[in-house]
């Protein structure tokens, strides 16, 4: 049974907030909760009496993290990585508060402005260049990233993609796994690997989707598709899929083959989202293809006007002279 004294700090609270989620988590997201506590929350409040915690202490140690404050951080923390710590924190709070209301105060967390970072949005001349370097001797590692192109797929669904996901009939592609590396918790002593490779269902219910396959590329699919379509798309195996790391060093070269400057591989899903939007994509239809749970979702995260578009828009001005 769990006496009061069990809730008089953070360190005690957390490893009963991360006891109680375990069960109905997925091992992604409880590897995410358990290095956010252990690596960011601990060090910072885990010794910290919860009688004395304050919203204004946890805002001044926010902006230290974010290299606006006083402290000197040799490498400030993202505003991303800020906010899910605070998340996870308040989730904590929330969770002390409602099973020992008279031990713990109320204390809300205010969360940093979650400003879009600028995503590189291929121009058509540079689509075009990376187009024909994927073409040319085309493997199956180029024809995944062409899908992901194409078809706005986060590089983990796209490793984790059997031929058998794929009906060329129906002209169809369906999402149903996605491949990450995740952190190893606790490593053997003679261990030297600190991660590895997890396939698992989508990251959410929404995630789990069916998309049209465009039209110009079924005789592509149709023509790399293997008699034994119980392996994956690019590793050509049955038991053994891509590792994101790879695909994402492959995946570099080719910009550099393409003479294309250097980018995440998600900025192939932003700019497939753009694209779309530019063409005139109905927005619901594209939130459904991308797997997200909104619409607000897709224009507020993925959604970057490019800047031939902004021209077009701004020449429309010409017709009030």
């Amino acid at each position: 049974m769990t006496t009061q004294n069990e809730a008089t700090n953070i360190s005690s609270l957390s490893s009963q907030w991360l006891k109680n989620k375990k069960i109905s988590l997925k091992e992604s997201s409880y590897v995410k909760y358990y290095t956010l506590i252990h690596n960011h929350i601990l060090p910072r409040y885990g010794d910290i009496p919860l009688s004395i915690l304050t919203d204004s202490m946890i805002m001044e140690d926010s902006m230290n993290m974010l290299g606006r404050g006083t402290s000197d951080l040799p490498a400030p923390y993202s505003e991303k990585t800020v906010r899910d710590v605070l998340v996870v924190l308040q989730s904590i709070l929330n969770y002390g508060r409602d099973r020992y209301p008279d031990l713990i105060p109320s204390i809300k967390v205010t969360y940093p402005k979650n400003t879009i970072p600028e995503m590189h949005i291929l121009t058509e001349f540079q689509q075009q260049s990376l187009v024909r370097v994927l073409y040319h001797n085309m493997d199956t590692c180029k024809l995944g990233i062409l899908i992901c192109l194409y078809m706005g797929l986060r590089i983990g669904e796209m490793c984790g993609l059997r031929w058998e996901d794929i009906s060329l009939e129906e002209g169809t592609l369906t999402v149903k796994h996605t491949v990450q590396r995740l952190k190893v918790l606790s490593p053997a002593e003679d261990s030297e690997s600190k991660t590895r490779l997890v396939i698992d269902s989508p990251k959410s219910t929404n995630s789990y989707r069916s998309i049209p396959i465009p039209d110009f590329l079924l005789p592509l699919l149709s023509q790399h598709a293997p008699k034994n379509r119980d392996v994956y798309i690019v590793t050509a195996h049955r038991t053994r899929y891509a590792d994101p790391r790879t695909v994402q060093y492959r995946f570099k070269g080719y910009l550099r083959e393409a003479g294309l400057p250097d980018m995440n591989f998600h900025s192939l899903r932003h700019n497939f989202a753009t694209k779309c939007v530019e063409l005139g994509f109905e927005l619901k239809s594209l939130s459904e293809i991308l797997g997200h749970s909104s619409v607000n979702i897709t224009l507020n995260r993925y959604v970057h006007s490019s800047l031939a578009l902004k021209k077009e828009n701004m020449n429309k001005l010409h017709s009030f002279e």
